[in-house]
């Protein structure tokens, strides 16, 4: 199993939470930062496992993050969404993550909205994700992995 991490994080804040999550998963791991300009082409398979990290701006996935995410061509390759956001709320960022999910050929299979510091006001989840967040998100993250190895056995048999 490959497992990709495709991360969208202009202060860092989304990447330190895609990285605690992709820790979790065994496999050949490969990530791929999306806050530089990149022009690539990749397809994924049904076998492969994808985290596809973004951060909530104002409420909603940046338009350029989305933007990058369309040059995967995804053969219903389950997906982890992720969404961090600066203390504050997602709002419509997990709808909009899943929808362009779906339209390019992901099965998203879970979802995980994590808090971080803020990226204008750092006062705002000042150190997150804390020792505290690490704990969850590693026990999430666990618990999707397990998932996923169930559904795959049920699959295969």
């Amino acid at each position: 199993m490959n497992v990709f991490s495709f991360i969208f994080s202009p202060t860092g804040g989304t990447k330190k939470v895609a990285d605690i999550v992709a820790s979790c998963f065994l496999g050949d791991y490969q990530s791929i930062d999306l806050t530089r300009p990149v022009d690539f082409m990749m397809t994924l398979t049904e076998t492969d496992i994808a985290i596809l990290a973004v951060p909530s701006f104002g409420g909603r996935v940046p338009a350029v993050a989305l933007e990058r995410l369309r040059q995967i061509k995804a053969e219903r390759t389950r997906a982890v969404l992720l969404v961090s956001f600066g203390n504050r709320a997602i709002d419509d960022a997990m709808i909009e993550l899943y929808d362009e999910a779906v339209k390019i050929g992901f099965l998203p299979f879970a979802g995980i909205a994590a808090v971080t510091e803020h990226s204008i006001f750092r006062e705002y989840g000042k150190n997150r994700p804390d020792e505290s967040d690490k704990r969850q998100l590693t026990e999430f993250a666990l618990k999707i992995n397990d998932a996923l190895d169930l559904e795959r056995s049920l699959r295969d048999y």
